[in-house]
Parts: C-alpha cells; sequence; structure tokens
C-alpha cells in the first residue's frame, strides 16, 4: 500500500485513555513524513537519473551499433576497392600483354617482310647482273663481229690494194 507523506501526516488514530501519547504520536508521524518525502525524492531522483541513464546507455548503444555497421561498411568498401584495383591491375597486365605480343608479332611482320624485300633485292641484283652481263657479251660480240669485220675488210682493201687494176697481183 502506498502513502503520500501528506496522508502520513493527516493520519487520524482512534484514541484510548491509556493509549500513547498523541503529541509524542504526532511528532513520530511527522518525522516519517518527512523521512518519507525525502526517501520518494531519492527515489524519483534515482528514478530519473536512472531514465536518463537507460537513455544514455541507449543512445550509446545505438552508437556503438552505428560504429559497428560503419566499421563494417568501410572495411567491405575496402575490400571492394582492393578487388577493384586488383581486377584493374590484373586487367592493365594483360592490356600491356597483349600490345606486347602484337608490338612482337608485328616486329616479327615487319622483319619478314624486310628479309622477303632483301631476297628480292638480292635475286634483282642476280638477275640485272645476269641482264647486264649478257647485254655486255652481246655487245662484245658484236664489237668482237665488227672488229673481225674490219679486220676482214682492211685486209681485204689491202688485197685489193695489191691488186692491180687489171686483177692481178702485184
Amino acid at each position: 500500500m502506498r502513502m503520500t507523506p501528506m496522508e502520513i501526516q493527516q493520519k487520524e488514530f482512534a484514541k484510548s485513555i491509556s493509549g500513547y501519547s498523541v503529541r509524542e504520536v504526532r511528532n513520530f508521524l511527522e518525522m516519517i513524513a518527512t523521512i518519507y518525502a525525502e526517501t520518494m525524492g531519492d527515489f524519483n531522483e534515482l528514478k530519473e537519473e536512472l531514465s536518463r541513464k537507460d537513455t544514455e546507455l541507449s543512445q550509446h548503444r545505438e552508437r556503438e551499433q552505428n560504429l559497428r555497421e560503419t566499421i563494417m561498411m568501410a572495411q567491405k568498401v575496402a575490400e571492394d576497392l582492393r578487388k577493384g584495383a586488383q581486377r584493374e591491375a590484373e586487367l592493365t597486365t594483360a592490356e600491356a600483354n597483349l600490345r606486347a605480343d602484337e608490338i612482337v608479332k608485328n616486329a616479327h611482320n615487319r622483319m619478314a617482310e624486310l628479309q622477303r624485300q632483301i631476297q628480292d633485292l638480292k635475286r634483282q641484283r642476280v638477275q640485272a647482273q645476269q641482264e647486264l652481263k649478257a647485254v655486255l657479251e652481246t655487245h662484245y660480240k658484236l664489237l668482237s663481229v665488227d672488229v673481225d669485220a674490219a679486220k676482214k675488210s682492211d685486209e681485204a682493201e689491202a688485197n685489193l690494194a695489191y691488186i692491180p687494176a687489171g686483177g692481178q697481183k702485184k
């Protein structure tokens, strides 16, 4: 049963002839009411403080949960960034390898083309030398024939010079 300090102070007792001193009972009841009032005040203060502490605790728990979620989110973001960077590095490496392979392939193709051109030029040089040699041999033969013909012509002319007009040699 709950009572307020006021109810304690106003409590009336039945009177009897050989009962307790009314004054002492009144003083005692006032003292009890005062102590009870102080106790209730302390109790209410403690109740309010407990409520504040519960609110603070609830706020701290909420902050703690938010911090945990933030940390977990930050860890996930960091992991995602790390994986993204790793994928990007692998992609960049793969692209660089492809470009390097393409450059090497192009260099091999260019080298093969240059070797073919060199072989073609060597064949053309040999063919040009053979053609020039053939032309020179032809000209040499023509010159030899012309020289022979000129010798024969000179000999014939010289022979004609020894033949008298009458057809006999001198």
